[in-house]
């Protein structure tokens, strides 16, 4: 049985991110384009709703986006990256998320360790060139 080998991160790629209020569910989506590898991103874009990852409109606006980019690779990072909310935005810098008790300690300035940050290499990649890519059926 031979192994499918796993895709490579190929420029110009994007990120997709999903966060949330807790660790089951989504209410904000963020693409990020990386025209290259070494390079810093072009664009960002944010989707928020209670109904985000179910949008058909969401999911055409986004393959749009990564089509207007030309983009080859999508790596999306794995479950509910964070709480939504915006420090220094949404509440003031230093602290823990007012509005999401569920990541108290966990997330932002206010956290002990950042502890989303170990399951970034379980990124799923995707590529975007080969047929029937379907990006929006990874929960």
């Amino acid at each position: 049985m031979r192994l499918k080998p796993r895709p490579r991160i190929r420029a110009p790629y994007a990120i997709l991110t999903r966060y949330g209020p807790d660790d089951k569910t989504v209410t904000k989506i963020v693409v990020v384009i990386f025209p290259s590898l070494e390079g810093e991103s072009t664009e960002l874009k944010r989707w928020v709703g209670p109904d985000v990852t179910a949008s058909a409109q969401v999911r055409a606006e986004i393959s749009a986006l990564l089509e207007a980019h030309r983009a080859r690779t999508l790596a999306i990072t794995p479950g509910v990256f964070g709480f939504p909310h915006e420090e220094g935005t949404d509440f003031p810098d230093g602290g823990d998320c007012p509005h999401c008790p569920f990541w108290k300690g966990k997330q932002g300035s206010g956290a002990v360790v950042e502890q989303r940050w170990a399951n970034v290499k379980a990124l799923h990649l995707i590529d975007l060139r080969a047929p029937g890519a379907a990006w929006w059926s990874l929960r």
